[in-house]
């Protein structure tokens, strides 16, 4: 009888080990550090005031450009999509217990995430006393950082207990003001992907039946409707920001992407396909997203600066061009087309990146801050070259310290949350 491949005997693309005793694929950790990256410089940018550059420019391609840079929502609703994708791959690869499984999720977030809140505290007042003395301190993005500062320090007992539970993205603001951005701007999706943390098993385990799974996609849809509806129409004023129904949709596209890719790779294993390996699904998928982009591409280049009429337009087609690649890789794992894949996504650079993306997405914003004290002495040259520096020095830094806190924190964190485990 024919041995049929598991998922972690397929291309070296494709999976590797990790810190964790299981799979990790590696294309969508080349992406993960990729849209780490993506976000670190759209936040060094904020700092140097490009949000009044870009409202300044809105005819320029240099605006445009920064605009996009900018605009943090596209990775991190990408980050999300790729959670609801890996979750499910871990909950279907384990069937671990649930106190186990929660226990070893927790350990993944809080470390990284709870060193990254401290040295926040530490730069909060630096925030309310560098920034408007910047030489484009009256920047807006830069002027509402520091109004956050002193809040974030008038509840501060309230923001490290929200912060410790990692639900500081379930009270509401007229509960605790600006909790969910509090000393650490990025953490408040931290509390969206750890309250997906909390229910996936559930859900994931409830789909197993045709009832179970017409029911999540009723109750996704549901909440999609709802919640787009408060966001888009009504105060916030009694809901925040970062609680998960604003996002399911995200991380259920994601789980359901990873259902579709296991029976396409059992299909491809058992050879239910037929002889030879299907071909064209990069491509194809880079066709499709490319038709679905464009009306954000012409929205931007020809009308005013705002993706919000195709913000999921814009995140779905981008994930049907990184599926598609994921598919082809595991189809044909040594045709033209998956090595191209493997030579950008799967390289020694994109798995450095997505080996501390996390710990990138976190501690970049503390140590912006602590740059631009640093840097007082060079404010006054030419803005072009001191943006230039500042975002070499701050990437470099950033990459540095985010070595060291996967080095010394998050893999320490990992293999002794999988020592207590398998003691049990």
């Amino acid at each position: 009888m024919k041995h049929s491949p598991s998922i972690a005997d397929t291309a070296k693309c494709q999976v590797r080990p990790d810190p964790e005793p299981a799979a990790r694929i590696d294309l969508l950790e080349g992406v993960r550090g990729a849209l780490a990256f993506w976000v670190m410089i759209g936040h060094f940018l904020e700092y140097l005031g490009a949000a009044s550059l870009v409202n300044a420019g809105t005819g320029s391609l240099l605006g445009k450009a920064a605009f996009v840079a900018i605009n943090g929502e596209v990775p991190v609703l990408l980050f999300m999509i790729i959670s609801g994708f890996v979750i499910s791959h871990l909950v279907e690869g384990r069937r671990e217990r649930y106190g186990i499984y929660i226990f070893r999720r927790f350990m993944r977030l809080f470390p990284a995430v709870t060193c990254c809140f401290v040295l926040g505290i530490l730069v909060n007042p630096w925030q309310s006393s560098v920034l408007p003395g910047l030489p484009w301190g009256n920047d807006f993005w830069l002027v509402n950082q520091a109004r956050l500062a002193p809040v974030h320090r008038e509840f501060a007992v309230q923001n490290i207990l929200a912060h410790v539970s990692m639900v500081h993205g379930l009270i509401p603001p007229s509960l605790l003001p600006e909790a969910l951005g509090a000393f650490l701007g990025p953490a408040w999706s931290i509390s969206t992907e750890w309250q997906f943390y909390l229910i996936a098993p559930l859900a994931i385990a409830a789909s197993k039946r045709l009832s179970g799974f017409a029911l999540i996609c009723a109750l996704v849809a549901l909440l999609q409707i709802v919640f787009s509806r408060l966001r888009l129409g009504e105060s916030m004023e009694n809901y925040n920001a970062a609680f998960i129904a604003f996002y399911i949709q995200y991380f259920f596209i994601g789980g359901l992407s990873y259902f579709v890719w296991r029976g396409f790779h059992r299909a491809v294993s058992s050879g239910a396909l037929g002889p030879g390996s299907p071909q064209g699904m990069a491509v194809g998928g880079a066709a499709i997203a490319f038709f679905m982009l464009v009306p954000a591409l012409l929205g931007i280049t020809f009308g005013g600066l705002s993706l919000t009429p195709f913000l999921s337009i814009a995140v779905l087609a981008i994930w049907i061009l990184l599926f598609g690649c994921l598919c082809q890789i595991t189809a044909a794992p040594a045709g033209i087309e998956a090595r191209i894949v493997g030579k950008i996504g799967c390289c020694r650079v994109a798995l450095f990146l997505g080996r501390i993306s996390y710990s990138v997405y976190l501690v970049h914003f503390p140590l912006a801050v602590i740059l631009l004290r640093l840097s007082k002495p060079f404010w006054g040259i030419p803005r072009p070259a001191f943006i230039a520096l500042f975002l070499i020095a701050g990437s470099l830094c950033t990459l540095g310290a985010a070595s060291v806190l996967y080095r010394y924190v998050e893999a320490p964190a990992i293999r002794w949350a999988r020592s207590r485990s398998n003691s049990e």
